[in-house]
């Protein structure tokens, strides 16, 4: 028994040590030079960052989700554990996993009626279920 406990509290120790690494996290950042475009400098503007992870093997949406950040914030991270890991353990799969992540940095106004006011996209492909075993960090998306 007291085995088990000790075996038990190595594993737990081990898996937060891994979550602490920063798996299944998706990074974005994104440079900003205001040549083209600007804030208005009202109060609800806002970078909208959104990610779409997609199995091109299996034709599987697996993640879709956006952040709203302040303008002085140039990266969102997005958490995708459950989904990925979900999915990259489904053994219903016909194929193994190969993602592309759909990626899109905007700026924004969420005041409604809302503002778009310019932005940028960008596709990383070529991505395994392995890659998520660490932090993983998109290419940076530079808006003009």
């Amino acid at each position: 028994m007291k085995k088990l406990i000790i075996l038990s509290v190595v594993f737990l120790l081990g898996m937060s040590r891994l979550s602490a690494q920063g798996a299944y996290n998706v990074t974005q950042e994104w440079s900003y030079d205001g040549s083209v475009c600007q804030f208005q400098d009202l109060p609800g503007d806002r970078f909208m960052a959104s990610i779409e992870i997609y199995d091109i093997a299996n034709n599987i949406v697996v993640y879709d989700g956006t952040q709203f950040v302040a303008t002085n914030v140039f990266s969102a991270t997005f958490n995708v554990q459950m989904e990925v890991q979900a999915h990259c353990n489904n053994p219903l799969l016909e194929f193994p996993p190969n993602f592309k992540i759909y990626s899109v940095v905007r700026m924004v106004n969420i005041t409604p009626p809302g503002v778009l006011y310019c932005g940028n996209k960008d596709t990383n492909s070529g991505i395994t279920c392995n890659s998520f075993s660490a932090e993983l960090t998109l290419n940076p998306i530079s808006i003009p």
